[in-house]
């Protein structure tokens, strides 16, 4: 595909997908546009910018094209409309086809970078190591954190721990392995990314990333984590809310068979050594999500019968379980004691939501839609 982007000199490409940003659009384009690079004083020099809405029903497209026109619609960003809705991964895909540099970096809605420089140090990192396909920032917290983002961040045991407490991180250390770019703020090599077949369009909006990081392993390239390089998450329009939250947890539920059986280069991503202690402990998450739910049925049915002693016995293991799986992100990520209840109120619907989302996706492989994107 020909692109406007074709004849560029810029050494990086910032991908950036758009779906409902409306309230969001300005900060992030100021968020762009202050990125420097210490070697060239100006920016289209070394970068360029594709923005690629995938038919958002809000006014992002026209808030977006008055944020650009009121700063001189810059050359070297470049606009593009989904036809219609395409989901993330072919969104993506088609952005990376729109891209003409050595280097790409993903960035979404729901982050910022944590320096005026985060783009030229990724760069930077690229270059650097050969064997890096992709190599994802270190995510820190905003404040004040609302909670349906402090809910977001616990339940689903994000990497959001600073450099100075993870402590198998020596000061030396610029990149560790870990299981997979999730696509915030993430570089890649574009090459690398093409010989993997760009990302699986059998899932839609998650997943993606899990897939492509697990073929380049395959491929040969390594997946880095930069822990000094910070990046900071905010709330996306999909995350703001308790039943939006549930609803993402049932989409990780259903995505994860087709990741099991039918994207078995991913095993490398959450087990082992090139993991790392995150996405390993995220596995051990999703387990004890299945047995809570199990745990809640078999309660249940015990409660009104001569067992209910070890119905009791049953919630109470319960608690211990996600009370260890979560507890140094509660330490971390401060809740008042009327949010910690209503977080352990919500987990329940958690638990049982991601279950029924696994089920819905075993369902989905053995029924006669299985090619059917997810």
């Amino acid at each position: 595909m020909v692109s406007p982007q074709s004849r560029t000199t810029a050494k990086i490409s910032v991908i950036v997908t758009l779906y409902n940003t409306a309230a969001t659009i300005i900060d992030l384009v100021d968020d762009l546009l202050a990125q420097a690079h210490p070697d060239h004083p100006e920016q289209e020099a070394w970068l360029q910018v594709v923005l690629i809405d995938d038919c958002s029903r809000d006014a992002t497209v026209g808030i977006l094209e008055l944020a650009l026109a009121a700063r001189g619609n810059p050359r070297h960003v470049h606009l593009h409309k989904n036809q219609q809705n395409l989901g993330l991964a072919q969104t993506l895909n088609r952005a990376l086809d729109l891209c003409a540099t050595e280097f790409i970096l993903t960035y979404q809605s729901d982050c910022r970078f944590g320096s005026a420089t985060y783009v030229a140090d990724m760069l930077s990192l690229l270059e650097r190591h050969p064997d890096a396909a992709a190599i994802t920032g270190q995510p820190a917290t905003r404040t004040p954190i609302p909670f349906e983002e402090k809910i977001n961040l616990v339940e689903n045991i994000q990497d959001i721990f600073p450099p100075q407490e993870l402590p198998n991180i020596r000061d030396s250390q610029e990149l560790v392995y870990t299981g997979f770019a999730e696509g915030r703020c993430d570089g890649f090599r574009l090459k690398a990314v093409r010989e993997a077949g760009y990302y699986d369009t059998s899932l839609r909006l998650s997943g993606e990333d899990q897939v492509l990081s697990g073929r380049l392993r395959e491929l040969g390239y390594n997946v880095y984590q930069a822990p000094k390089l910070v990046y900071l998450l905010s709330l996306s329009s999909e995350q703001n809310s308790i039943r939006r939250l549930l609803l993402k947890q049932h989409l990780f539920g259903k995505t994860h068979p087709y990741i099991l059986l039918r994207a078995r280069e991913t095993f490398s991503g959450v087990i082992g050594k090139k993991a790392g202690r995150n996405r390993r402990m995220r596995v051990f998450l999703r387990l004890s999500q299945v047995l809570s739910t199990c745990g809640y049925g078999a309660a249940l049915a015990l409660l009104p019968t001569a067992l209910a002693s070890s119905a009791l016995a049953i919630l109470a293991s319960l608690i211990v379980l996600k009370a260890l799986v979560f507890q140094r992100h509660l330490r971390h990520i401060k809740m008042t004691f009327s949010e910690l209840s209503l977080f352990a109120a919500l987990q329940p619907a958690f638990d049982v939501c991601y279950t029924l989302g696994l089920a819905r996706g075993f369902l989905h492989l053995l029924g006669p839609n299985r090619d059917k994107a997810i």
